[in-house]
C-alpha cells in the first residue's frame, strides 16, 4: 500500500537529501573542532596557569559518622536498634515449667487428646476436640504469652555487640 504512493524516484531524491544533510553536519562540526584547537593552542601558548580552588566543600553541621544527614537502610536499622534499647532482663529466675506454662498446657492437651483418639470406645470425641484445641490455643496465645513479646526489640544489634566486647 505503501509502495503504491511513493514512486521508484523517491528513494533517490531521500538519498540525495540525507547526503546534503551529511556534509553540511561534516562541515559544521569539522569548523567547530578546529576553533576548540585553536582555542586549545592559544591557551596552551600563553602558559595561563589554572588556579586551584581554596573553597572548601560544604559540610552539614549535623553531619558526623555516627549519624549522617543522608538517609540509609542500614543507619535506619541501626538508628531503631539504639530507640528500643537492649533486651530488658528480667531480675528474678522463672523455671522451664512456670516460664512457658501455655506451651506445655497446649502440648500436654494436644498429645493426651491424640492418645485418646486412637483407642477404641470414645476416639470420635478427641478427634473432633483436636482441631479446636489447636485453634483456640492458636488463637488466645497472643492474649495469654504473645502479647509480652510482640513488641520485643530485635536483639541482634544488641548481641553483635554484646560478642565484641
Amino acid at each position: 500500500m505503501i509502495n503504491s504512493r511513493l514512486s521508484v524516484h523517491h528513494f533517490s531524491t531521500f538519498k540525495n537529501i540525507a547526503k546534503k544533510t551529511f556534509d553540511k553536519f561534516n562541515t559544521k562540526y569539522s569548523a567547530n573542532v578546529q576553533a576548540f584547537k585553536q582555542k586549545v593552542d592559544t591557551t596552551a601558548s600563553s602558559k595561563i596557569q589554572v588556579q586551584r580552588s581554596t573553597q572548601k566543600p560544604y559540610v552539614h553541621p549535623f553531619h558526623d559518622a555516627h549519624h549522617p544527614v543522608y538517609p540509609s537502610s542500614m543507619k535506619w536499622l541501626e538508628t531503631m536498634g539504639e530507640v528500643t534499647g537492649p533486651e530488658q532482663v528480667s531480675p528474678h529466675y522463672e523455671h522451664f515449667s512456670f516460664a512457658r506454662r501455655h506451651a506445655l498446657t497446649f502440648w500436654a492437651g494436644f498429645l493426651l487428646l491424640r492418645f485418646v483418639g486412637t483407642t477404641e470406645d470414645i476416639f470420635m470425641f478427641a478427634q473432633s476436640s483436636t482441631q479446636a484445641w489447636v485453634f483456640l490455643f492458636s488463637y488466645m496465645y497472643f492474649y495469654t504469652e504473645g502479647k509480652k513479646y510482640f513488641l520485643m526489640p530485635m536483639l541482634t544489634r544488641f548481641y553483635s555487640k554484646i560478642s565484641i566486647m
